[in-house]
């Protein structure tokens, strides 16, 4: 497991090959589901689903879905 550094309130963790985000209490806030994700910028982070990229909310939300990804 890894957990990476905060950046606007949320950290990247690493569960077995995948990567989703916790607060700083420790709760998981996007469940591990990308490979990879990065950091929060400007309340976006870049992350891939199924090796297609896009950008998720803080709130784990598709602002640019990738093709075929219907995860809700």
């Amino acid at each position: 497991q890894y957990v990476g550094d905060f950046s606007e309130g949320l950290a990247v963790i690493q569960v077995k090959d995948k990567q989703g985000y916790i607060d700083t209490s420790g709760k998981v806030i996007v469940k591990p589901v990308f490979e990879p994700a990065s950091e929060f910028k400007n309340g976006l982070a870049r992350v891939n689903y199924g090796g297609e990229w896009g950008y998720i909310n803080k709130e784990g939300e598709f602002v640019y879905k990738p093709k075929g990804f219907d995860l809700w």
